[in-house]
């Protein structure tokens, strides 16, 4: 399962932040975790948790012609119980910088 929240505040027509907040949670804490593989992540099933993590992700656009526009992104996850217990507790950040153009 998955809670989301966020806030979109428009400073100018050509500046917009986006702030979304994430918390991810297994239904059941009898479920398999699984990977981007599709496989099961062993371990999770031992957990009496259903915390996955929590993720915080930033995103500024900046318009600076109709048809193009600079984001720079930005994405912190801290991982929750259960793969806390499974893989460690490193959490991990994540940051780009991309060029969009509309043809």
């Amino acid at each position: 399962d998955e809670l989301r929240a966020g806030y979109n505040l428009t400073l100018a027509e050509s500046f917009v932040f986006d702030l979304s907040y994430h918390s991810f949670t297994r239904v059941s804490d009898e479920s398999e975790v699984f990977k981007l593989t599709g496989a099961a992540l062993s371990g999770t099933t031992a957990s009496t948790s259903d915390d996955l993590g929590s993720e915080i992700d930033l995103l500024v656009t900046w318009k600076f012609h109709p048809k193009s526009m600079i984001q720079f992104g930005a994405a912190f996850y801290t991982v929750g119980e259960i793969l806390e217990d499974t893989l460690g507790d490193d959490d991990v950040e994540f940051y780009y910088l991309s060029l969009v153009s509309n043809f």
